[in-house]
Parts: structure tokens; C-alpha cells; sequence
């Protein structure tokens, strides 16, 4: 309901905004833009519009899944990805050191909050329950898709990628950990085979940097609807 209230052109230009079908910019080689049809190519057909809202009919790359969650974890700013933080020589002296680049302003800091709230609800209470990580807020989101069946060139119902894309802390968000499974065996619901690998690498992140827990607070913003 919300894209078919967006429109094709709106809803196209926020996916676009968030840096989806695009390069990120990163100097890695071999990045790929994506898959995302124009909304008047021939390819973009009547179905196109509700099926990019619940995520089909569209291609992204981990490194612009993770750019767009980061750009909500910084309160609305999406920022150009980087590989190295800086340059040391056997000396110790630091050579080059990262400074972090604005592409442009994605949302309003209020509008990001609100949508950090919605996240921490999805795992606080809804499928993200097992991406929970005990003395922090986790921020996230699952993902379930079904794979194209090279043979029938259609969405196959047995093949699945299962994902789970999260960010924490809540209150300062420190780190954003995506989980993709690529045809898990047993189970291909993100919530119970994505999840609890987040978990546990979120559990060793926030160890590794050191960073302290908290109470939970949920209290950004008013979660609005």
C-alpha cells in the first residue's frame, strides 16, 4: 500500500536516494550497481511497482545493503564506504587516515530515528527476536527471498536467500553487520537461521571494540505511524 501511495517515479527516487542501483563509490574492484529497472523502461511493467515494494524485482549488492542501513544509522547522512581506515609505516606514523564523506542527506534526522525505532521494535518484538544481543539495543530487519530457477527463469520455491541487516548500539550505533545465507538447507526463514549468526558476531564486535552495555532505551523518538 505504501509504494502504490508513493507512486512508481516517488518510489523510484527514494530507492535511488538510498544509493540503490548505483555504485557506492568504494575503490573496491568488481562492484556491481545492482539491479533496478527505470520506471519507464520496458521493462518495468504493471506488477513492478508492487513487487519492488516487498522486494522483489530489484538487485542489490551487501555493500549497498549495509551503505543504506548506515545512512539510518547516522541519522539520515548516507556516507561513501571506505576499505581502509589508514596508513601506517613500520615507524608508527600515521600516513593517511580516513575522513568520512557525505554523499548527500538521505532523510531528516527525526525521520531516521523514527525508522531506528521501527528496527528496534522488529527485534525487541517481531521476527528479529533470535538477532537479540544480551546488554545492547539491537537495530534490524530480516530478509527472505526466493531465487530466480535458472531453468524456468521464474521465482523458485524452494531456493531462498535468507539475510538479516542490523545495526547497534541503539543509542550510538557503533558497527552494522549484514548476515546473507544462500540457500540455507534445514530452514530458509531469516528469523530462525539469519538471526542467531548476527547475534553471535555482534556479541564478539561489541567485545573486540570494547564497547560497554546499557539499559534499554527506546525513547529517540515517539514512534509515530
Amino acid at each position: 500500500k505504501v509504494g502504490l501511495k508513493l507512486g512508481k517515479e516517488n518510489l523510484y527516487r527514494w530507492i535511488r536516494k538510498f544509493g540503490f542501483g548505483s555504485f557506492t563509490g568504494c575503490i573496491l574492484a568488481g562492484e556491481q550497481s545492482g539491479l533496478l529497472f527505470t520506471p519507464y523502461s520496458k521493462k518495468w511493467s504493471a506488477v513492478t511497482l508492487p513487487n519492488i515494494s516487498y522486494g522483489q524485482g530489484i538487485g542489490v549488492t551487501g555493500l549497498q545493503l549495509i551503505n543504506a542501513y548506515s545512512s539510518i544509522a547516522n541519522g539520515g547522512l548516507l556516507l561513501e564506504p571506505v576499505v581502509i581506515k589508514e596508513l601506517i609505516d613500520e615507524d608508527g606514523k600515521v600516513l593517511w587516515s580516513y575522513q568520512p564523506r557525505v554523499i548527500r542527506r538521505v532523510i531528516t534526522e527525526d525521520v531516521a530515528n523514527q525508522v531506528k525505532n521501527m528496527l528496534l521494535k522488529v527485534v525487541e518484538y517481531g521476527t528479529g527476536k533470535l538477532a537479540q544481543v544480551q546488554g545492547y539495543n539491537v537495530c534490524g530487519k530480516t530478509g527472505t527471498a526466493q531465487k530466480i530457477d535458472p531453468l524456468t527463469r521464474k521465482y523458485s520455491k524452494s531456493k531462498y536467500i535468507s539475510s538479516f541487516c542490523g545495526f547497534l548500539p541503539y543509542e550510538n550505533p557503533q558497527i552494522v553487520i549484514l548476515v546473507v545465507l544462500d540457500e540455507p538447507e534445514t530452514n530458509y526463514w531469516a528469523s530462525e537461521v539469519a538471526c542467531p549468526v548476527f547475534s553471535n558476531i555482534a556479541k564478539e564486535a561489541m567485545n573486540y571494540l570494547n564497547i560497554p552495555q546499557k539499559e534499554k532505551n527506546y525513547a529517540l523518538t515517539k514512534l509515530t505511524y
